[in-house]
């Protein structure tokens, strides 16, 4: 089993390692946790269709890459949207706490072409939904600087319709998505380290519940 997964990474940067790496690998199965990294690209202003504008700017930093100077440039591009945001006229307006369906679209478009690559390459995908630290992020009134367009008391529940597009897409086109993942009581707060990264109790539910699937898939 290889662990391919890197900081920060969503749906696009999977599409590009989906293409270039894993035909070189020849895994039988993949494995997609996607959503909470797609979610950050919700209502950014002017969104680009690769993420690049702000997600992209960011990310060298979010993998230690960008070093001092990539770190102060993109952080400076990253207030400086966020400021924009923040002194318009309707800041966190009820329009940031609704789907921003353009942005949710990019995320189905995304998962599609890596369902069609994998099958292309005769490599059987799995999809997984996201869980959060709902509990923690009810708690919270300001959006966090990962997801800075949708306040944190509603990031669950735009993360629910990732959720929810990525089981329709299962079910469009047959793919087997881990739906015991979704459950909204699936996780509970002492199951994180933070909002979304398991601890050790976490990960080892989330591996209970994810194995399974993958061992009946190797079977067939």
């Amino acid at each position: 089993m290889l662990n391919l997964g890197i900081p920060g990474y969503s749906t696009a940067e999977n599409l590009i390692q989906t293409a270039f790496e894993l035909p070189e690998l020849h895994p039988s199965v993949a494995l997609y946790y996607e959503g909470w990294n797609d979610v950050r690209s919700a209502h950014v202003p002017n969104l680009d269709p690769y993420y690049a504008d702000f997600h992209g700017r960011l990310q060298p930093t979010n993998v230690g890459l960008a070093g001092p100077h990539g770190y102060y440039s993109a952080l400076w591009y990253g207030c400086s949207v966020i400021a924009a945001r923040l002194f318009a006229s309707q800041p966190f307006s009820p329009a940031d706490s609704s789907i921003d369906v353009p942005a949710l679209d990019l995320f189905d478009r995304n998962l599609r072409a890596i369902v069609a690559i994998d099958r292309g390459f005769q490599i059987e995908p799995v999809l997984i939904p996201q869980a959060a630290n709902c509990a923690a992020l009810r708690d919270v009134s300001f959006g966090t600087p990962w997801i800075p367009f949708v306040p944190e008391r509603e990031q669950c529940a735009v993360l629910a319709a990732y959720n929810d597009r990525m089981l329709t897409i299962g079910r469009e086109l047959g793919v087997t998505v881990v739906t015991a993942v979704a459950v909204p009581d699936a996780f509970s707060m002492d199951d994180f380290n933070d909002l979304v990264h398991f601890n050790q109790k976490g990960a080892r539910k989330f591996s209970e519940l994810v194995a399974p699937v993958v061992r009946q898939m190797l079977s067939r």
